[in-house]
Order: structure tokens, then C-alpha cells, then sequence
């Protein structure tokens, strides 16, 4: 589970959002987010600009898996999702 559903669980988003600080997830940890009220929470941060969404492509996807495999489980692949970008800005096409 990522940072950003906890945080809506809760009640913290607005307080996370308020430091002002850039913040960017990836479109896997965006399908990964399934209630309803955490989709409209995180839906009004992306439309308002407060939340960048990185859309993961193949090659992406591939460095991401990759990563992923080298955890050894110590991190789900959304998690790894966010990490690869993070750690390589230069994929940030959002």
C-alpha cells in the first residue's frame, strides 16, 4: 500500500499537500488507489496541479520490473514505480 493511500485513510493529504514541496506518483500507484473518496481526493490534487502523475510506459516499465526484482520483495511494484522515478528524473514525462 503507498504512502499516498495511507495518508488518505487518514485525513493527512491536505496537511501533505499544504508543505509545498513537489510531488509526483505514477500512473501504477494511481490504479492501485480503488476507494472512491481516495480517487477524488487524489483526482482534485492532479487536476489542481498539485500532484504530477508520470505515466509508465514499456521501457519504463521494463527499469521499473527490474528494480522491482531487485528489492527481493521488499517493496510492491507500485512502490518500485515511484522509486525508478524518483531515482531517474530525466523519465518524468507527465
Amino acid at each position: 500500500m503507498t504512502v499516498l493511500i495511507d495518508m488518505t485513510s487518514f485525513d493527512l493529504l491536505e496537511a501533505w499537500f499544504a508543505l509545498g514541496y513537489e510531488k509526483i506518483t505514477t500512473s501504477l500507484v494511481r490504479r492501485e488507489v480503488n476507494r472512491g473518496s481516495q480517487k477524488v481526493k487524489l483526482q482534485e490534487y492532479a487536476r489542481s496541479g498539485g500532484l504530477a502523475i508520470a505515466p509508465v510506459g514499456a521501457e519504463l516499465l521494463t527499469d521499473i520490473v527490474q528494480l522491482h526484482a531487485s528489492l527481493e520483495g521488499r517493496a510492491l511494484l507500485e512502490d518500485a514505480s515511484v522509486l525508478q522515478i524518483s531515482a531517474s528524473p530525466k523519465t518524468l514525462t507527465y
